[in-house]
């Protein structure tokens, strides 16, 4: 199962929206050195499912092949319920940022300007992390701000769906937006399909976590994103 941003006219600070759209024109400004070795703790949650996730986007589907407006709405039924305990095939991983996610096994880790990307050796899946600098802007805001500022500079962009979502322990505040979108992507073969969460974290900080993987595999997204988010702990540094 292959793991891996967001969006009205308000305009964000160069920070957030850089990093959304630079992932969105295919990651081709990698500006990535690989980083720091990534500490990693399995017996925390041991697997029990099998999985295999891919480095551009961790698969997050609820079972269908495009996820529906009522996936991100905040429709509970959605998201598989918190259980503690991650697939096989997963790992925590304690990442140098100071953040923590579970991670597909096998998956590289670098460090670019736009966050940290954990991505499939090919890059055609991947899960991208970064913190949020700009101030007096909802999850939501943020998802949409990204949707209109992707819509602009990315071929074959389409907005598949956008809104509110429940979302769980990572999600204090119960603030969280997503948004879905597809777009032209050369690594993915074709099309890519993106689920983004923006949610503000225990921490008091808002956060996205994205996962994407190719337009054919997405299937298993949605659960790749409740997968990755886990045994979620902020940090940043």
């Amino acid at each position: 199962m292959p793991l891996v941003v967001i969006a009205v006219a308000a305009v964000l600070g160069a920070g957030a929206v850089a990093a959304w759209i630079t992932l969105g024109r295919d990651g081709s400004e990698d500006g990535s050195a690989a980083g720091p070795g990534v500490s990693v703790s399995e017996s925390a949650y041991p697997s029990d499912s099998s999985d295999s996730l891919d480095s551009s986007a961790p698969s997050t589907d609820a079972g269908t092949d495009t996820p529906s407006a009522t996936d991100v709405t905040g429709d509970p039924s959605t998201d598989d319920p918190s259980t503690g305990v991650l697939p096989p095939g997963f790992q925590v991983a304690e990442d140098p940022k100071g953040f923590t996610i579970a991670v597909p096994e096998g998956w590289e880790r670098s460090s670019r300007s736009n966050g940290v990307f954990y991505t499939t050796s090919d890059e055609s899946s991947l899960i991208q992390v970064f913190a949020i600098s700009e101030e007096n802007m909802t999850s939501l805001d943020l998802v949409q701000q990204s949707s209109a500022d992707l819509a602009a500079r990315n071929k074959g962009y389409t907005e598949v769906a956008v809104g509110t979502v429940v979302g769980g322990d990572e999600n204090p505040a119960g603030d969280a937006a997503e948004l879905v979108y597809s777009y032209d992507s050369d690594k993915a073969g074709g099309r890519r399909q993106v689920i983004e969460r923006v949610f503000t974290a225990t921490d008091g900080g808002q956060y996205a976590v994205l996962v994407a993987t190719p337009a054919g595999e997405v299937a298993d997204l949605r659960q790749l994103l409740g997968t990755v988010l886990e045994p979620f702990e902020p940090g940043w540094s």
